[in-house]
């Protein structure tokens, strides 16, 4: 009986999961129909005239990119397969690599075995600031696609296939190497958390091959390229700070305000037993208060968060934007994750987000993907109203994009 119960379970659980994902790729259908004609809008231009250049036999980087040029192959090999170079077949060869993510995550999800999971699978594909970037030739989706992958396949025990993946993953974003990272932890974390003896050594390397093997290579090709950035080198400096760290801390408190609000009394409680996490906050003020300045490509103002980060300037209401940021950090705090080793994922978005000092909303993608599939759930009605809520600001953000009325 309890055999039949939990099979029965199970195919409520994947029927439900299967219809999440045909609801999903008929709205994203629709709107790739909707945008796919529009005009080249923000860093399109760049990518559309690096493809352009490898399908004229100009296999030269323009200066102003910034990745190795992984993506701009893919684009390019499927263009000339099909004889056409038109921004619209770019855009409908780089939705279906984009789209691969979503496939991944499904089984990502399938693999972690959450007990309800078609709410996160909804979250994922709707979220707010990776949504529009779906239909548009952008790099970061396909790049989420291989991370995602990469992950599968550690999570499977597939390594050295797992390694090739993300080897490709980091011809995408170079800093891609940081999830490389995470899915060594994963590795070691799966099969080798007692106390390491020289045979269980022996195993991790010989697992982690390919990986080690990738780690090397990326950091010969930061000495031989004095960086990490190709182009625009000057504008993207290896640095140290923290601009990107709080703007996305800020974002988290609006994007998962459901959550946030969920935790209130999770975080009285925690406050009232534990002090240190509050003296934490007021010691991480001046340091915000100091250290958050913006890039010079934060200025444009056809770009909503370059609106938002204006009043960052303000010091009135650079200090109000703190109360959001404070919360943000004791939300996480009070928010459990799958597993002990799925915290890695906090210390290396900070590694992942602290070498760029341009704001960059984007880059927030792979670690508010990651903490959907991680985080415990124990609250249906808020994951639901989770998904509505990132269904509203996507809808908005995919109208004013498709009228040209701002950019992300």
């Amino acid at each position: 009986m309890d055999h039949f119960k939990k099979l029965t379970n199970n195919l409520v659980i994947y029927k439900n999961l299967y219809f999440g994902l045909i609801f999903i790729l008929t709205v994203f259908v629709f709107c790739f129909l909707l945008i796919k004609n529009i005009n080249l809008i923000a860093d399109e231009d760049v990518h559309f005239n690096q493809i352009v250049k490898f399908l004229c036999h100009d296999f030269t980087l323009i200066p102003e990119l910034t990745m190795l040029p992984g993506y701009h192959i893919f684009i390019a090999g499927l263009s000339y397969l099909f004889h056409t170079s038109n921004i619209a077949t770019f855009r409908l060869f780089s939705f279906i690599l984009s789209l691969t993510s979503i496939i991944f995550f499904f089984f990502l999800l399938k693999n972690i075995n959450h007990s309800i999971s078609e709410y996160k699978l909804l979250q994922f594909s709707f979220l707010p600031i990776s949504f529009p970037f779906f239909f548009l030739c952008y790099t970061d989706m396909v790049s989420l696609s291989f991370v995602l992958l990469t992950l599968l396949l550690a999570i499977r025990k597939n390594y050295y296939i797992s390694g090739i993946i993300g080897l490709l993953s980091i011809t995408i974003r170079q800093n891609n190497i940081i999830w490389i990272i995470f899915a060594l932890s994963i590795i070691y974390s799966q099969n080798y958390n007692s106390k390491l003896i020289i045979d269980k050594l022996k195993i991790f390397i010989k697992d982690s091959f390919v990986f080690i093997i990738v780690i090397i290579l990326f950091i010969i090709f930061v000495i031989l390229n004095k960086g990490v950035a190709i182009g625009d080198k000057e504008m993207h400096k290896l640095s140290l700070s923290s601009s990107n760290i709080f703007f996305m801390l800020f974002i988290f408190f609006f994007l998962f305000l459901p959550l946030n609000i969920q935790n209130f009394q999770r975080i009285k409680n925690m406050i009232k037993t534990d002090k240190k996490f509050l003296l934490l906050i007021f010691l991480m003020f001046p340091i915000y208060f100091i250290t958050f300045k913006l890039h010079p490509y934060n200025y444009g103002l056809f770009f909503l968060r370059n609106i938002l980060l204006s009043y960052f300037q303000s010091d009135i209401f650079k200090a109000l934007f703190y109360l959001p940021i404070a919360y943000s950090i004791l939300s996480i705090r009070v928010t459990c994750l799958l597993k002990k080793y799925y915290y890695f994922l906090y210390p290396l978005t900070l590694v992942y987000l602290i070498p760029s000092s341009f704001i960059e909303q984007r880059y927030y993608i792979i670690p508010y993907s990651l903490f959907i599939l991680f985080k415990k759930s124990d609250n249906n009605f808020v994951e639901y109203v989770t998904v509505l809520w990132f269904f509203i600001i996507s809808a908005i953000f995919f109208y004013l994009i498709r009228n040209r009325l701002f950019f992300l």
